[in-house]
């Protein structure tokens, strides 16, 4: 397989191309993700993966230079190498032919000899395939066979056309018929023994720790009224199959560690409740009957515990969906206790995902609802051991029912140390907000991410050590502060550290070398020519026009980028918990990235249509913004919109050699592509906090 172009991708979206046009190709790019770099992969035009490279640790924990090679047939190579020496990630890619000449003198003696009456067309891989076989004459035979059995004409033959149709009902039977859900009546006895065995396997795993994170809303039911909602909580749960320990602990909506509950093999569990004294946790069991408004934070969405809580299983009813099942209880008795109960399961992990249950205690009753809004699993080695040790904000509130200072239990203490605080969500947007105000989110290699132990990372490599002054001024407040960890360095210092040479490789241009002209500039130097541009002159004004509109198109992607980060730095949990100031800090951030977008876009817009008609408008009204997680959503479509609109620009103007095929800007989709950026950009700006 002999390319024609090489396509780079990193973490999946495609960064740049080359064509193949010597025996030697290079192309140079920046890779600027909103991520970090997990993978590059190299594909051919059509498609094959010919390269992947592994990223590792970025610095300052790994190097700042990765390669990776591969070894073609015919003596062809391919190396990439992946670089950490500037604002964004470099990627430099070599493709090696010594048989590209051999090839192209090929492609032209068989055109010489070729019928032109036959309508073939043949192609360079093709040739390619004949002088890597040495079977000419045998290639030829199978080229005019082609040519014969599927040239023009064959796929209008009655026959076929026939074929093609049974061909195309069958796919569609056979579709329909494996995606359409099972029939037969869902057992909620079969689902509890699948979903508990699933959950004990899960939590079996030596190798690994489960981190699940689960809102809980508590409502007061009053009759002939809707619910009032009375609290919210957040539950963290941590499981470690190891050790055969777990950790759970509920915060309020100040984000304040409230209760806590740890256990470990072979030793009784110990409850902690904040403000209340310390006890080990009674063997009480939680049932329907007994469970009580206190009770309510221990019973986390687990078929293990839901079917422990249900006296009378033989009650409960199943129904199912493509995507979930879902267990209905309905108790019946008019005591204290459950009143009904209901157990959603995903498919096809069988995992607990929602849960509410409704109690009744004397006059009062109350609704739970608990949804899981995050899980992960992590190795075990990349959780801190203090994760399963009880809180000492917990503990200094508390008194021991003995008197000791220490927790007891049956068997062996389970260890008190401290742990590093934790940040809190307001927090966190006060710390993003500094750093928004000094540009830190437009493709610098900053990253704000939380620990396993909950405090606040901020990590930056930057060019100079002016603008890592800039950032430690920005986030100055925040340095004597336990739950905030800063560290910026500057890529000299990075590159010390590793004692390597400090001095950076030339800066690369993302338009590859050679000579060659811009798919666009056909169309501009008539267009210059027409406004009684100098022909002297008109390179240089068609380079000023390419240079604006890359500009343009680079900016609306940088913000789109930092609106991206930024709506994304929240689950749905944390933007509840947010007070009314630190929401609206947030919502103005997204809002000051779309209005600045929307600008370059509008620039950028008017810029092309003077030399490009403009094919189409995008649609009419804005885009339906009703939610936090609708916000979160727009800023998400937001940034792919952009970023394919910058590399249509950058296909539509990037200098090289051979330019040829559909210019993107000359498209339909890429003026409606525009408009939509507008669109959904002016949609967040007129989002109401």
């Amino acid at each position: 397989h002999r390319p024609q172009e090489l396509c780079v991708s990193v973490n999946g979206y495609i960064q740049g191309a080359q064509r193949v046009a010597s025996e030697v190709s290079e192309l140079d790019l920046s890779a600027n993700l909103a991520e970090d770099v997990n993978f590059v992969e190299v594909f051919s035009e059509q498609g094959i993966r010919l390269l992947l490279l592994n990223a590792e640790e970025p610095p300052p924990s790994g190097a700042d230079t990765q390669k990776s090679r591969a070894e073609l047939s015919d003596g062809r190579t391919l190396e990439l190498t992946l670089q950490f020496r500037s604002s964004w990630p470099n990627l430099h890619l070599v493709y090696s032919d010594p048989t590209f000449k051999a090839v192209e003198a090929l492609d032209a003696a068989a055109l010489e000899h070729l019928d032109p009456t036959d309508g073939a067309i043949p192609t360079r891989s093709f040739f390619a395939s004949s002088l890597a076989t040495k079977s000419n004459n045998f290639a030829g035979l199978l080229f005019r066979l082609r040519n014969d059995v599927f040239g023009s004409g064959f796929f209008l033959r009655p026959g076929v056309v026939t074929a093609l149709l049974g061909l195309i009902a069958i796919a569609v039977v056979i579709s329909l018929h494996v995606r359409r859900p099972p029939l037969s009546k869902v057992s909620p006895a079969t689902l509890f023994a699948q979903s508990i065995a699933a959950e004990n396997a899960l939590g079996a795993r030596a190798d690994q720790v489960v981190h699940r994170t689960i809102s809980l809303e508590e409502s007061a039911i009053v009759t002939g009224s809707s619910p009032q909602l009375l609290s919210r909580r957040k539950i963290d749960l941590w499981q470690n199959g190891a050790q055969a320990v777990d950790a759970l602990r509920v915060y309020d909506q100040q984000n304040q560690l409230v209760n806590g509950q740890w256990s470990r093999a072979g030793s009784s569990r110990v409850l902690l409740h904040h403000g209340a004294k310390v006890q080990p946790a009674a063997d009480r069991q939680i049932s329907e009957s007994s469970i009580r408004f206190e009770d309510i934070w221990q019973v986390v969405p687990s078929a293990q515990l839901f079917a422990n809580l249900l006296e009378h299983d033989d009650k409960a009813s199943a129904t199912e969906t493509s995507t979930e099942y879902t267990i209905n209880y309905q108790r019946g008795v008019d005591g204290d206790g459950l009143q009904r109960a209901t157990l959603v399961l995903n498919r096809p992990e069988l995992r607990a995902v929602r849960q509410t249950l409704r109690i009744k205690q004397g006059n009062e009753v109350r609704e739970y609802s608990f949804s899981e809004s995050s899980f992960e699993v992590r190795p075990v080695g990349a959780v801190a051991p203090s994760v399963f040790e009880p809180d000492p904000e917990l503990l200094s509130s508390a008194k021991p029912e003995t008197g000791n200072a220490k927790i007891e239990t049956e068997t062996s203490p389970l260890p008190v140390t401290p742990i590093s605080p934790s940040a809190s969500a307001d927090l966190e947007v006060e710390v993003v907000s500094q750093l928004n105000q000094v540009n830190a989110f437009l493709g610098e290699q900053i990253k704000v991410e939380r620990t396993p132990e909950g405090r606040l990372s901020v990590k930056g490599i930057v060019e100079t050590d002016e603008r890592k002054g800039e950032l430690l001024q920005a986030l100055s407040s925040f340095r004597s502060n336990p739950a905030v960890k800063i560290e910026i360095a500057t890529v000299a210092e990075v590159l010390k550290r590793q004692r390597q040479s400090s001095s950076a490789s030339a800066a690369t241009s993302e338009v590859a070398s050679g000579k060659g002209e811009s798919p666009v500039e056909s169309e501009l130097r008539p267009y210059f020519s027409k406004r009684g541009i100098p022909a002297e002159q008109l390179n240089q004004e068609i380079q000023r026009f390419s240079s604006r509109a890359l500009s343009h198109s680079f900016q609306a992607r940088r913000h789109a980028l930092a609106l991206k980060q930024i709506a994304e730095r929240f689950s749905l949990e944390d933007l509840r918990s947010l007070d009314p100031q630190a929401k609206a800090k947030w919502q103005a951030m997204l809002a000051q990235h779309a209005r600045a977008l929307q600008q370059e876009t509008a620039a950028l817009r008017r810029e092309l249509e003077s030399a490009f008609p403009p094919l189409g408008t995008a649609k009419t009204g804005g885009a339906d913004i009703s939610s936090d997680e609708a916000l979160v959503r727009a800023s998400q479509q937001l940034f792919a919109v952009a970023v394919d609109n910058d590399e249509k620009i950058r296909r539509s103007f990037a200098v090289y050699a051979g330019a040829s095929g559909v210019v993107p800007v000359k498209t339909a989709q890429f003026w409606q592509s525009l408009g939509n950026a507008e669109r959904i950009a002016q949609a967040i700006q007129n989002r109401q906090p």
